[in-house]
């Protein structure tokens, strides 16, 4: 799964160009039917928080089989939306007609964006064939162009972006992987700065870890202009996959490391930072897995503090609800300094994947727990939480789907309020083949959510707000 991140929500770092791509979900062919109230009957209840979700609005200006595959907002009634061959802007509460990025056509681009301000935001696009980036200023997108610099690194194929962050206006960094002339998989960082893609570069340091030739950056994260913090994965000369960070001071990237303490944990040789969430430079949260010595997939997270790393830690809770073979944390975000909500999957004991929340609060994580409501309702045995957005210490609000016995799908929102996660609400009045990739918060009880058709099937872009009920 790819990710994006805005300044705000301060979420995780990566494009959700695909919910579906991960092989672990299981749910590529899983169809999403007008299902409301499937978790009331399931005995879900009502969320214990006055919150309302408005009807979901289809884009104006989108065609079917398309998706609203992220959002960005930077202030209430203010976002940015990147899909399925287009972007689209929200102002003062209203928003535009969905149009191609300048330069592209919109043919074939999967597009992401990150908003620092209204009006001012970055996006990337990944086609088949090419990798783009471009620039919006003072809500006019200058011509989208492919990452510069690629060539000179020695591209033959396969490029890809994986994360996006803009922590200023006209002040970004995305990155992902590309295949070199060797047939290696090389991790690749692009700044821009005052509106300008600079050339795309090589990550310092990460040659000397990289011994077994793939690599890749998978999220980033931005805290203001030129410091930024990103995450991914290299293999060592011996074969292992391990995690790394790596982190940009004043538009400079320095080298990429080890996550402290993981080495010696990642017993099974498959590790990798999945989620990065910064709220100020130097201070940031982020998740992965790695693989214990029976093979068994495990939830890490770990916090920068004062632009030092500390020790990794085993996320509680939700690795003792999995007794399967698989776990991971999807999505990170963070509203302060050790003020965090992640989400993602498990499986049980009854090799069901399920959906999970987690919080940290004052520097301390509270066990991973089941989506409240969704795990009776779950009969297809399939979820996971597809994305995060933390406003405020202990006010997150979470979305991601579950399964029928059916086969069908159905998605859900869920809100954390003062520490404590609500029981989760399924969403109504879209098609019967979409799905959530990205919500998006700038203050409680305002939330915006993005639907669209899952891939290969009919549907269409969507966007849900959330409000304060009267």
């Amino acid at each position: 799964m790819i990710r994006v991140h805005g300044r705000r929500p301060r979420s995780s770092g990566r494009l959700v160009l695909s919910l579906l791509a991960s092989t672990a979900l299981g749910v590529a062919t899983v169809v999403l039917p007008s299902t409301s109230g499937a978790l009331a009957a399931a005995g879900g209840g009502k969320l214990p928080v006055v919150i309302a979700w408005g009807k979901a609005l289809q884009l104006p200006g989108t065609r079917p089989r398309t998706a609203v595959l992220s959002l960005s907002c930077s202030a209430p009634g203010d976002c940015g939306a990147g899909g399925t061959g287009f972007t689209d802007s929200e102002k003062n509460g209203k928003w535009g007609t969905a149009s191609p990025v300048p330069g592209t056509g919109g043919l074939g681009v999967q597009w992401s964006v990150s908003c620092a301000s209204p009006g001012d935001c970055g996006a990337v696009g990944n086609r088949a064939d090419a990798v783009y980036v471009a620039t919006e200023k003072d809500g006019t997108w200058d011509r989208a162009e492919e990452v510069p610099g690629l060539g000179a690194l020695g591209l033959h194929g396969n490029p890809v972006i994986n994360a996006l962050s803009c922590g200023g206006v006209g002040s970004c960094a995305a990155g992902g992987s590309y295949e070199d002339r060797s047939h290696h998989t090389q991790a690749f960082v692009v700044t821009a700065k005052g509106g300008v893609w600079g050339k795309a570069q090589e990550l310092p340091g990460l040659a000397a870890l990289n011994k077994g030739g793939y690599s890749s950056l998978s999220a980033v994260s931005c805290a203001s202009a030129g410091n930024c913090t990103g995450g991914g994965l290299f293999t060592d000369r011996k074969g292992a996959q391990q995690a790394f960070v790596v982190s940009q001071a004043g538009y400079k990237w320095q080298a990429a490391t080890n996550l402290p303490g993981l080495p010696t944990r990642n017993k099974g040789a498959y590790a990798l930072v999945s989620a990065v969430s910064c709220p100020s430079p130097g201070n940031c949260g982020a998740g992965g897995i790695y693989t214990d010595g029976g093979f068994n997939n495990t939830a890490f997270v770990v916090s920068r503090s004062h632009g030092s790393w500390k020790s990794s830690l085993r996320l509680a809770g939700v690795n003792g609800l999995s007794a399967g073979p698989s776990v991971g944390i999807d999505q990170i975000s963070c509203s302060s300094a050790g003020n965090c909500g992640a989400g993602g999957f498990y499986t049980d004991a009854g090799g069901r994947q399920q959906a999970f929340v987690a919080s940290e609060i004052n520097g301390k994580w509270a066990a991973g727990e089941a989506v409240p409501g969704t795990v009776t309702a779950n009969t297809g045995f399939s979820a996971l939480t597809a994305s995060v957005s933390c406003r405020s210490k202990g006010n997150c609000t979470a979305g991601g789907l579950f399964t029928l016995v059916s086969g069908h799908s159905v998605v859900f929102v869920v809100s954390e309020v003062n520490g404590t996660w609500g029981t989760a609400k399924d969403i109504s009045g879209v098609g019967n083949s979409e799905t959530l990739y990205s919500v998006s918060c700038t203050a409680p009880a305002n939330c915006v959510a993005g639907l669209g058709a899952m891939p290969g099937f009919p549907g269409n872009s969507y966007v849900l707000a959330e409000t304060p009920a009267h």
